[in-house]
Protein backbone atom coordinates (compact mmCIF):
# COMPACT_ATOMS: atom_id res chain seq x y z
CA UNK A 1 0.00 0.00 0.00
CA UNK A 2 1.39 3.38 -1.04
CA UNK A 3 2.06 5.82 1.79
CA UNK A 4 0.43 9.20 1.25
CA UNK A 5 2.47 12.34 1.80
CA UNK A 6 0.98 14.92 4.18
CA UNK A 7 0.09 18.24 2.58
CA UNK A 8 -1.56 21.35 3.99
CA UNK A 9 -3.11 23.61 1.33
CA UNK A 10 -3.97 27.19 2.30
CA UNK A 11 -6.04 28.93 -0.37
CA UNK A 12 -8.02 32.15 -0.53
CA UNK A 13 -8.66 35.30 -2.56
CA UNK A 14 -6.05 37.98 -3.07
CA UNK A 15 -5.20 40.00 0.08
CA UNK A 16 -7.03 37.54 2.35
CA UNK A 17 -3.87 36.87 4.39
CA UNK A 18 -2.69 33.54 2.95
CA UNK A 19 1.01 34.41 3.09
CA UNK A 20 0.88 35.57 6.71
CA UNK A 21 -1.03 32.45 7.79
CA UNK A 22 1.28 30.11 5.85
CA UNK A 23 4.39 31.79 7.29
CA UNK A 24 2.99 31.58 10.83
CA UNK A 25 2.01 27.92 10.50
CA UNK A 26 5.34 27.02 8.88
CA UNK A 27 7.29 28.63 11.72
CA UNK A 28 5.15 27.02 14.42
CA UNK A 29 4.98 23.52 12.92
CA UNK A 30 8.29 23.32 11.09
CA UNK A 31 7.09 23.61 7.51
CA UNK A 32 8.22 24.73 4.09
CA UNK A 33 5.98 26.78 1.79
CA UNK A 34 5.19 25.94 -1.84
CA UNK A 35 3.82 29.01 -3.61
CA UNK A 36 0.60 28.30 -5.52
CA UNK A 37 0.62 31.60 -7.40
CA UNK A 38 0.83 31.43 -11.18
CA UNK A 39 2.65 34.78 -11.36
CA UNK A 40 5.19 34.34 -8.56
CA UNK A 41 6.95 31.69 -10.63
CA UNK A 42 8.28 34.51 -12.85
CA UNK A 43 11.45 36.42 -12.13
CA UNK A 44 11.30 40.24 -11.88
CA UNK A 45 7.58 40.28 -10.95
CA UNK A 46 8.25 41.05 -7.30
CA UNK A 47 6.09 43.93 -6.07
CA UNK A 48 3.17 43.37 -8.42
CA UNK A 49 2.75 39.73 -7.37
CA UNK A 50 3.27 40.38 -3.65
CA UNK A 51 6.12 37.89 -3.41
CA UNK A 52 7.39 37.02 0.07
CA UNK A 53 10.19 39.37 1.09
CA UNK A 54 13.79 38.20 1.26
CA UNK A 55 13.51 38.29 5.05
CA UNK A 56 10.42 36.05 4.98
CA UNK A 57 12.16 33.63 2.64
CA UNK A 58 15.05 33.45 5.10
CA UNK A 59 12.66 32.68 7.96
CA UNK A 60 10.96 29.83 6.06
CA UNK A 61 12.10 28.01 2.95
CA UNK A 62 9.88 28.81 -0.06
CA UNK A 63 9.51 26.87 -3.31
CA UNK A 64 8.37 27.63 -6.90
CA UNK A 65 9.20 31.33 -6.73
CA UNK A 66 11.43 32.89 -9.42
CA UNK A 67 11.81 29.69 -11.43
CA UNK A 68 10.94 31.02 -14.91
CA UNK A 69 11.74 34.03 -17.08
CA UNK A 70 8.82 36.18 -18.29
CA UNK A 71 9.09 34.83 -21.84
CA UNK A 72 8.90 31.19 -20.69
CA UNK A 73 5.68 29.20 -20.58
CA UNK A 74 4.59 27.70 -17.27
CA UNK A 75 1.24 26.03 -16.63
CA UNK A 76 -0.83 23.98 -14.20
CA UNK A 77 0.45 20.62 -15.45
CA UNK A 78 4.06 21.70 -14.89
CA UNK A 79 3.10 23.01 -11.47
CA UNK A 80 1.51 19.68 -10.46
CA UNK A 81 4.66 17.86 -11.61
CA UNK A 82 6.91 20.24 -9.64
CA UNK A 83 4.79 19.87 -6.49
CA UNK A 84 4.95 16.09 -6.90
CA UNK A 85 8.74 16.34 -6.86
CA UNK A 86 9.06 18.87 -4.04
CA UNK A 87 6.63 17.41 -1.48
CA UNK A 88 8.58 14.15 -0.95
CA UNK A 89 11.78 16.18 -0.57
CA UNK A 90 10.21 18.35 2.14
CA UNK A 91 8.79 15.34 3.97
CA UNK A 92 12.19 13.63 3.68
CA UNK A 93 13.71 16.54 5.60
CA UNK A 94 11.19 15.99 8.38
CA UNK A 95 9.28 19.14 7.46
CA UNK A 96 5.60 19.79 6.62
CA UNK A 97 4.80 20.87 3.04
CA UNK A 98 2.42 23.85 2.95
CA UNK A 99 0.86 24.76 -0.39
CA UNK A 100 -0.22 28.40 -0.21
CA UNK A 101 -1.69 30.66 -2.87
CA UNK A 102 -4.71 31.85 -4.78
CA UNK A 103 -4.40 30.19 -8.20
CA UNK A 104 -7.23 27.70 -7.93
CA UNK A 105 -6.38 25.79 -11.10
CA UNK A 106 -2.84 25.17 -9.87
CA UNK A 107 -4.00 23.99 -6.45
CA UNK A 108 -6.59 21.69 -8.01
CA UNK A 109 -4.04 20.24 -10.42
CA UNK A 110 -1.51 19.57 -7.66
CA UNK A 111 -3.86 18.24 -4.99
CA UNK A 112 -6.23 16.14 -7.10
CA UNK A 113 -4.39 15.61 -10.38
CA UNK A 114 -7.60 16.75 -12.05
CA UNK A 115 -7.59 19.79 -14.35
CA UNK A 116 -11.15 19.78 -15.68
CA UNK A 117 -13.15 22.07 -15.84
CA UNK A 118 -10.89 24.00 -18.17
CA UNK A 119 -9.23 27.31 -17.29
CA UNK A 120 -10.81 30.64 -18.20
CA UNK A 121 -10.29 32.87 -21.19
CA UNK A 122 -6.94 34.40 -22.03
CA UNK A 123 -7.86 37.41 -24.13
CA UNK A 124 -4.34 38.32 -25.21
CA UNK A 125 -3.54 34.79 -26.36
CA UNK A 126 -6.87 34.67 -28.20
CA UNK A 127 -6.04 37.89 -30.04
CA UNK A 128 -2.69 36.39 -31.06
CA UNK A 129 -4.40 33.29 -32.45
CA UNK A 130 -7.05 35.35 -34.25
CA UNK A 131 -4.30 37.40 -35.89
CA UNK A 132 -2.51 34.20 -36.97
CA UNK A 133 -5.75 32.90 -38.49
CA UNK A 134 -6.28 36.19 -40.34
CA UNK A 135 -2.74 36.18 -41.72
CA UNK A 136 -2.25 32.44 -42.34
CA UNK A 137 -5.76 30.99 -42.52
CA UNK A 138 -7.86 28.75 -40.29
CA UNK A 139 -6.06 25.66 -41.55
CA UNK A 140 -2.83 26.97 -40.04
CA UNK A 141 -4.38 27.04 -36.55
CA UNK A 142 -6.02 23.65 -37.07
CA UNK A 143 -2.63 22.17 -37.95
CA UNK A 144 -1.16 23.74 -34.82
CA UNK A 145 -3.92 22.06 -32.80
CA UNK A 146 -3.35 18.73 -34.55
CA UNK A 147 0.27 18.73 -33.40
CA UNK A 148 -0.60 19.12 -29.70
CA UNK A 149 -4.04 17.47 -29.55
CA UNK A 150 -4.75 15.18 -32.53
CA UNK A 151 -7.85 13.73 -30.85
CA UNK A 152 -9.54 17.13 -30.57
CA UNK A 153 -8.36 18.13 -34.04
CA UNK A 154 -10.07 15.04 -35.47
CA UNK A 155 -13.32 16.13 -33.82
CA UNK A 156 -13.15 19.80 -34.86
CA UNK A 157 -13.73 21.01 -38.42
CA UNK A 158 -10.83 22.93 -39.92
CA UNK A 159 -12.99 26.06 -40.28
CA UNK A 160 -14.48 25.97 -36.77
CA UNK A 161 -12.25 28.78 -35.57
CA UNK A 162 -14.04 29.25 -32.23
CA UNK A 163 -13.48 25.67 -31.07
CA UNK A 164 -9.94 25.54 -32.48
CA UNK A 165 -8.94 28.65 -30.55
CA UNK A 166 -10.54 27.38 -27.35
CA UNK A 167 -8.73 24.04 -27.61
CA UNK A 168 -5.39 25.79 -28.18
CA UNK A 169 -6.11 28.20 -25.32
CA UNK A 170 -6.79 25.35 -22.87
CA UNK A 171 -3.59 23.59 -23.91
CA UNK A 172 -1.55 26.77 -23.58
CA UNK A 173 -2.83 27.44 -20.05
CA UNK A 174 -2.94 23.96 -18.60
CA UNK A 175 -0.33 22.04 -20.57
CA UNK A 176 -2.84 19.26 -21.31
CA UNK A 177 -5.00 18.67 -24.40
CA UNK A 178 -8.75 19.27 -24.02
CA UNK A 179 -9.37 15.64 -24.96
CA UNK A 180 -7.09 14.37 -22.20
CA UNK A 181 -8.55 16.71 -19.60
CA UNK A 182 -12.08 15.60 -20.37
CA UNK A 183 -11.06 11.99 -19.83
CA UNK A 184 -9.15 12.54 -16.59
CA UNK A 185 -10.77 11.75 -13.29
CA UNK A 186 -9.78 12.69 -9.74
CA UNK A 187 -6.50 10.80 -9.72
CA UNK A 188 -2.77 11.33 -9.42
CA UNK A 189 -2.55 13.88 -6.65
CA UNK A 190 -5.49 12.53 -4.65
CA UNK A 191 -3.83 9.13 -4.56
CA UNK A 192 -0.51 10.60 -3.45
CA UNK A 193 -1.37 13.12 -0.74
CA UNK A 194 -3.12 13.11 2.60
CA UNK A 195 -4.21 16.69 2.05
CA UNK A 196 -6.01 19.12 4.32
CA UNK A 197 -7.40 22.02 2.30
CA UNK A 198 -8.47 25.26 3.94
CA UNK A 199 -9.66 28.48 2.34
CA UNK A 200 -9.44 31.82 4.11
CA UNK A 201 -12.41 34.13 3.86
CA UNK A 202 -13.13 37.64 5.08
CA UNK A 203 -16.06 39.98 5.21
CA UNK A 204 -16.32 41.46 1.71
CA UNK A 205 -15.98 45.06 2.87
CA UNK A 206 -12.93 44.17 4.92
CA UNK A 207 -11.39 42.21 2.01
CA UNK A 208 -11.91 45.08 -0.43
CA UNK A 209 -10.36 47.55 2.03
CA UNK A 210 -7.34 45.24 2.37
CA UNK A 211 -7.04 45.04 -1.42
CA UNK A 212 -7.12 48.83 -1.77
CA UNK A 213 -4.54 49.27 1.00
CA UNK A 214 -2.28 46.66 -0.52
CA UNK A 215 -2.34 48.37 -3.92
CA UNK A 216 -1.44 51.67 -2.25
CA UNK A 217 1.43 49.92 -0.46
CA UNK A 218 2.63 48.39 -3.74
CA UNK A 219 2.72 51.84 -5.34
CA UNK A 220 4.65 53.17 -2.35
CA UNK A 221 7.07 50.23 -2.59
CA UNK A 222 7.89 51.00 -6.22
CA UNK A 223 5.37 49.17 -8.42
CA UNK A 224 5.42 51.95 -11.04
CA UNK A 225 9.20 51.69 -11.37
CA UNK A 226 9.02 47.88 -11.54
CA UNK A 227 6.38 48.04 -14.26
CA UNK A 228 8.42 50.59 -16.21
CA UNK A 229 11.38 48.20 -16.31
CA UNK A 230 9.07 45.48 -17.66
CA UNK A 231 7.33 47.80 -20.14
CA UNK A 232 9.58 46.84 -23.12
CA UNK A 233 8.34 43.24 -22.68
CA UNK A 234 4.67 44.21 -22.37
CA UNK A 235 3.73 42.00 -25.35
CA UNK A 236 4.49 38.86 -23.33
CA UNK A 237 1.50 36.83 -22.20
CA UNK A 238 2.89 36.65 -18.65
CA UNK A 239 2.59 40.44 -18.34
CA UNK A 240 -1.09 40.53 -19.23
CA UNK A 241 -1.91 40.59 -15.55
CA UNK A 242 -3.45 42.91 -12.98
CA UNK A 243 -0.99 45.46 -11.66
CA UNK A 244 1.09 45.69 -14.79
CA UNK A 245 -1.30 46.01 -17.72
CA UNK A 246 -3.02 49.03 -16.11
CA UNK A 247 0.31 50.81 -15.68
CA UNK A 248 1.27 49.98 -19.26
CA UNK A 249 -1.84 51.91 -20.34
CA UNK A 250 -0.55 54.83 -18.27
CA UNK A 251 2.89 54.60 -19.91
CA UNK A 252 1.16 54.56 -23.32
CA UNK A 253 -0.51 57.86 -22.43
CA UNK A 254 -4.01 56.40 -22.39
CA UNK A 255 -4.81 57.47 -18.80
CA UNK A 256 -3.48 59.25 -15.74
CA UNK A 257 -1.54 57.46 -13.01
CA UNK A 258 -4.40 57.93 -10.53
CA UNK A 259 -6.82 56.36 -13.01
CA UNK A 260 -4.47 53.41 -13.56
CA UNK A 261 -4.14 52.86 -9.80
CA UNK A 262 -7.91 52.95 -9.47
CA UNK A 263 -8.19 50.32 -12.20
CA UNK A 264 -5.66 48.08 -10.44
CA UNK A 265 -7.83 48.22 -7.32
CA UNK A 266 -11.01 47.54 -9.29
CA UNK A 267 -9.53 44.66 -11.28
CA UNK A 268 -8.02 43.17 -8.09
CA UNK A 269 -11.45 43.21 -6.45
CA UNK A 270 -12.94 41.57 -9.53
CA UNK A 271 -10.24 38.91 -9.43
CA UNK A 272 -10.95 38.22 -5.75
CA UNK A 273 -14.61 37.58 -6.62
CA UNK A 274 -13.59 35.13 -9.35
CA UNK A 275 -11.26 33.34 -6.94
CA UNK A 276 -14.06 32.93 -4.39
CA UNK A 277 -16.37 31.54 -7.08
CA UNK A 278 -13.71 28.98 -8.00
CA UNK A 279 -13.01 27.87 -4.43
CA UNK A 280 -16.70 27.62 -3.53
CA UNK A 281 -17.07 24.91 -6.18
CA UNK A 282 -14.63 22.67 -4.30
CA UNK A 283 -16.53 20.59 -1.75
CA UNK A 284 -13.30 19.37 -0.12
CA UNK A 285 -12.32 22.83 1.10
CA UNK A 286 -12.71 23.74 4.78
CA UNK A 287 -13.54 27.42 5.26
CA UNK A 288 -11.97 29.67 7.90
CA UNK A 289 -13.37 33.17 8.44
CA UNK A 290 -10.35 35.39 9.01
CA UNK A 291 -12.36 38.57 9.64
CA UNK A 292 -10.88 40.30 12.69
CA UNK A 293 -9.12 37.02 13.51
CA UNK A 294 -5.60 36.52 14.85
CA UNK A 295 -3.02 34.10 13.50
CA UNK A 296 -3.02 31.91 16.60
CA UNK A 297 -6.81 31.55 16.31
CA UNK A 298 -6.40 30.43 12.70
CA UNK A 299 -3.78 27.91 13.80
CA UNK A 300 -6.23 26.49 16.33
CA UNK A 301 -8.94 26.33 13.64
CA UNK A 302 -6.66 24.38 11.30
CA UNK A 303 -5.76 21.99 14.13
CA UNK A 304 -9.46 21.48 14.95
CA UNK A 305 -10.35 20.84 11.31
CA UNK A 306 -7.48 18.37 11.01
CA UNK A 307 -8.64 16.48 14.09
CA UNK A 308 -12.26 16.39 12.90
CA UNK A 309 -11.24 15.15 9.45
CA UNK A 310 -9.17 12.36 10.97
CA UNK A 311 -12.28 11.26 12.85
CA UNK A 312 -14.31 11.43 9.65
CA UNK A 313 -16.26 14.51 10.71
CA UNK A 314 -16.32 17.12 7.96
CA UNK A 315 -16.40 20.69 9.27
CA UNK A 316 -16.92 24.09 7.66
CA UNK A 317 -14.43 25.74 10.02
Amino acid sequence: MQVKYPLLAIAGPTASGKSDVALHIAQRLGGEIISADSMQVYRYFDIGTAKPSKEEQLLVRHHLIDIADPDESYNAAQFATDVGRIVPEIVGRGRIPILAGGTGLYIRAAVTGFLFPSPGRDEQYRRTLEQEAEECGNEYLWEKLRRVDPVSAARIHGNDLVRIIRALEVYQQSGLPVSQQAERGPQGGSERYDCLMVCLNRDRTELYERINRRVDQMIENGLVEEARKLYPKRHLNSLNTVGYKELFDYFDGNCTLDFAIGKIKQHSRNYARKQMTWFKRDKEINWIDLSNNKLDAVEKSIHLISQCNRMGKKTDG
